[in-house]
Parts: structure tokens; C-alpha cells; sequence
């Protein structure tokens, strides 16, 4: 694991909980897995343990991880996502929410929604990781 960078702009939290979620999103950790424990972490990525919590926190806020006093965390099982169609010229862009949608949404700092902006205008702004996009074409596959 590399370690945190010191001179980011992102707080240390934030990249602790980028690196657990990229693995977890890779798969490397599967639902049902426990994390290593707040002082493993803390060591592995060379932060205090109290930002290595803070980390934790932010994954289970963005509802990736199941948190038990005295348990480590855990890698959630995923439920139901909520399935966007989007059609050609549609636009999807990822992003860190912004102070307003976490409240909105409740999510925590840091967490990625999905803006996907409809070719009349209309957005919706949903958590990056409660939403399947399907593609919607008219095209017939196969056919130029």
C-alpha cells in the first residue's frame, strides 16, 4: 500500500479511504471480508490511528462498510442499485460531492456522486455507488 502523501491537498483521511475503496472496488476486499484493524492501517499507511477511524467512518458513511464497537469494519453486502438509463448525448461525470449534497444525501466528506446531465438540460445527482447506468440505443447491433 503506498503510503499517504503528506503534500496532497486531499486530507490524509480522504486518501486512506480512496486507497480502501479501490480495493474494495477491485475486489481485493469482497463482502463479508474484515479490514485489518484501525492500528494495522494506521501503520500500513503511516497515519495516526485516529485518521485511520476517521477513514472507516467516511466508508461507512458512503455505505460501503459495517461498523461494530470492539468488531472491525466490514466489507457491506451490496443491496439493490438504483438503475439510471442514459441516453446518446447524455453526459455522466463522477465527482466529490459537495458540502449541500452530502447533506442532501447524507453522505460523508469526500464521497463520489454521479451528475448525469440529460441532453434537454435536466441533472440528477445521485451517490456514485447506489447507481447502474444502462446505455439506452435505438441502434441495431451488428448493423453499422
Amino acid at each position: 500500500m503506498p503510503p499517504v502523501d503528506p503534500r496532497s491537498y486531499r486530507p490524509k483521511y480522504i486518501q486512506v479511504a480512496d486507497q480502501i475503496r479501490d480495493r474494495i472496488t477491485a475486489g481485493e476486499y469482497q463482502p463479508g471480508d474484515r479490514l485489518p484493524s484501525e492500528r494495522d492501517l494506521s501503520d500500513d499507511y503511516d497515519v495516526n490511528p485516529a485518521t485511520a477511524r476517521r477513514a472507516l467512518r467516511t466508508l461507512q458513511a458512503e455505505g460501503l462498510l459495517t461498523i461494530e464497537r470492539g468488531v472491525r469494519a466490514q466489507v457491506r453486502e451490496m443491496g439493490e442499485r438504483t438503475v439510471m438509463r442514459i441516453q446518446a448525448g447524455d453526459r455522466v461525470v463522477i465527482r466529490p460531492a459537495t458540502a449541500d449534497e452530502q447533506r442532501r444525501l447524507g453522505l460523508a466528506a469526500g464521497a463520489p456522486v454521479a451528475v448525469v446531465t440529460a441532453a434537454d438540460g435536466g441533472e440528477q445527482v445521485v451517490p456514485a455507488y447506489d447507481i447502474e447506468l444502462v446505455v439506452e440505443s435505438d441502434e441495431t447491433p451488428g448493423l453499422p
